[in-house]
């Protein structure tokens, strides 16, 4: 298979539904677009300043970034404290820069949860990737030609990945509207020369979530190449994690939102035009100024990122980044003491299993969160949530059970309708919704350490339930039984609409198997 063959598979793969991947030559306007970013204000000095409520916050620079702008007319004159809303008195200056020579905590900011763009940390803190320029993309081809990096996902979930002489390629060529962008975590733990280039910033080395065996973490850590016009649309971070990301080679161009934004407003589905896919470059281009003019209230933060600059990211901000060159860079998400209770509140029911292996560990180090132990500290967020972890696994599995139930009954509605038999109505098909929204309501009980079962996983009395076996679309678990339930009566004549739609649904249902079936030849699942 040649070159061409190879990219057209993995665009294939990778979005199928999409008939053309420069159907709205946005390539012929990127240009203009990226030069005109340096007239978006008359007057930079005015934006460029720092807010008077954060005059007494140490190591501020002037903003490299000559294209920012801001919504935000008036500068906040009042001095702000932690758990300060942006949205209701939103700073006409953000993020705040700082360079990493002058100032050697960002504690200051991380506790007021403030975006911060920092200078020179790749020099500062002497990173292997900036002495001999080995971290752009010629380089790394000609390096590693044939390291084969992920660049995205097909419908099925599997792991798509080319090879770095095939991408750099790839990048001088294309003119896709949202290209393929490389962003892999695997290269770093296998490729030592790729490993030794950085490392994690002084700013950013406490991260709790190290208190977890590597192999149980959430994915954390990605290196990156992205051609221009690509990007991430707009989104918050996981689990409510904090993020820092470095670009060493190319210009990335950032937006923030504060996190009381509603989501509906950043992500402004209506906005976009029919003809425009829901990515990063229209909505830069296109959808932001879109926003500005219909929520002129709404504080909107954008600006563009440099070579050496590095972007933190605070718990709960929404950002969307659009690639304005190629280039290389690293990015990590982490938990720290300044966002440990939205993490863990995320965590317990987002992670369930690693959560509690991690709380063991940070048990078992002495960690503690503000001064005060890990233990007594998760047990009173519980407290405070009215959230007991024996009554959430009991939730779980009684959820675990309906969703047993109802594959049992489309198990025996199939099996009814090929034996000539009647098919049970759509009402009894259906998801009970009203159940399902039970399993999200807040328990009124109350934690206590000893619900926290800090005991090794092995000694639980509690535990949590084993993964379900993986079972084909459409068909129960291995051991489940048919549940009796209401079906029409022995020969009730359905009406012709009727028919019409369960030969719909049988035809939906085969091609879901044979979907299935290739897939297990495909992966060995017997």
């Amino acid at each position: 298979m040649g070159y061409t063959s190879r990219i057209e598979k993995l665009r294939t793969e990778h979005r199928p539904y999409l008939d053309s991947w420069n159907g709205e030559h946005i390539y012929k306007r990127f240009a203009s677009y990226r030069d005109s970013l340096s007239l978006r204000h008359a007057k930079p000095e005015d934006i460029l300043r720092p807010d008077p409520a954060f005059s007494n916050l140490p190591g501020q620079v002037p903003n490299p970034s000559m294209d920012a702008t801001s919504n935000v007319k008036e500068p906040l004159q009042t001095p702000i404290s932690p758990g300060h809303d942006y949205l209701k008195q939103p700073p006409r200056c953000l993020p705040l820069c700082v360079d990493r020579s002058k100032l050697e905590s960002l504690d200051d900011y991380k506790a007021l949860n403030l975006p911060v763009l920092i200078r020179n940390i790749p020099q500062h803190e002497d990173w292997d990737c900036c002495k001999n320029s080995s971290w752009d993309l010629s380089s790394l081809s000609s390096s590693f030609p044939k390291a084969k990096l992920k660049c995205g996902e097909d419908d099925d979930g599997e792991v798509l990945r080319v090879s770095l002489k095939d991408f750099n390629r790839y990048v001088n060529s294309n003119l896709d509207d949202s290209p393929l962008y490389i962003f892999d975590s695997r290269i770093l733990e296998q490729n030592s020369t790729i490993r030794s280039g950085y490392s994690t910033p002084s700013y950013f080395s406490s991260d709790l979530w190290s208190n977890l065996k590597e192999s149980k973490r959430p994915p954390y850590k990605w290196f990156l190449i992205a051609p221009e016009r690509s990007g991430t649309t707009i989104h918050t971070d996981p689990l409510e994690t904090s993020a820092w990301n470095t670009v060493i080679t190319g210009k990335k161009r950032w937006v923030l939102f504060p996190p009381s934004v509603k989501k509906e407003l950043v992500k402004a589905k209506n906005l976009f035009e029919k003809s425009q896919d829901d990515e990063a470059a229209n909505y830069f281009m296109h959808v932001l100024e879109k926003i500005r003019t219909l929520h002129p209230s709404i504080p909107c933060y954008e600006f563009t990122q440099n070579p050496k600059e590095t972007l933190y990211v605070p718990s709960g901000w929404w950002h969307g980044v659009l690639n304005l060159e190629c280039g290389v860079g690293v990015t990590m998400n982490f938990c720290d003491e300044f966002n440990f209770d939205k993490v863990w509140r995320e965590a317990r029911e987002g992670r369930p299993r690693s959560c509690w292996r991690w709380l063991e560990g940070m048990v078992n180090n002495d960690v503690t969160i503000r001064g005060e132990g890990v233990a007594d500290r998760v047990e009173r967020l519980n407290k405070e949530d009215g959230w007991v972890r024996e009554e959430y696994l009991q939730r779980k599995k009684e959820k675990k059970e309906r969703k047993k139930e109802r594959k049992a009954k489309k198990k025996e509605a199939k099996r009814r309708k090929k034996e000539g038999g009647d098919v049970e109505s759509d009402a009894d098909m259906d998801i009970d919704k009203d159940s399902e929204g039970e399993d999200e309501q807040a328990t009124t009980s109350t934690s206590t350490l000893k619900g926290l079962d800090l005991s090794p996983p092995s000694e639980r009395v509690v535990k949590s339930d084993p993964p379900s076996s993986i079972t084909p679309p459409g068909s129960s678990s291995n051991g489940s039984s048919s549940s009796s339930s209401s079906s029409s009566s022995e020969g009730e004549v359905e009406s012709e609409g009727s028919d019409k739609k369960e030969r719909k649904r049988k035809k939906s249902k085969d091609k879901d198997s044979d979907k299935w079936q290739s897939k297990k030849k495909k992966v060995g699942v017997e």
